[in-house]
């Protein structure tokens, strides 16, 4: 089935650049798949993005840093049949771990957040 539009799946897309770069696309008529752990943030942005476009976003809770959340997020999209066009990797941050020096495990924690999901 060919689509005339685009849909576009962007992790951290509660606030900050995931949620300003979900409205920006939303502009240009694409579906947004949006992902963050803070389901009042998502509540904002589809209300944001509904008065941009029509599109049936589809808005998912989802702490990414858990292995758990990435196969529900997998499974919701093999459910819905919303292969994504677009990817923005917006997930990211420290988890806390902030001293440069620290232990290696705290850091692989960290790249496997920013790099591996």
């Amino acid at each position: 089935m060919i689509r005339d539009y685009k849909i576009a799946l962007i992790t951290g897309a509660g606030r900050g650049i995931g949620k300003a770069v979900a409205l920006r696309l939303a502009e240009e008529n694409i579906k947004i798949i949006g992902c963050s752990r803070t389901k009042n943030d998502l509540t904002k942005l589809r209300n944001d993005l509904s008065k941009i476009n029509d599109q049936d976003h589809k808005l998912i809770s989802s702490d990414l840093s858990k292995s758990l959340s990435i196969k529900k997020l997998i499974s919701i999209i093999k459910k819905n049949k919303i292969w994504p066009d677009i990817i923005v990797n917006n997930v990211g941050g420290t988890l806390g771990y902030n001293n440069p020096l620290g232990p290696i495990e705290e850091w692989k924690k960290v790249i496997n957040l920013n790099v591996e999901v």
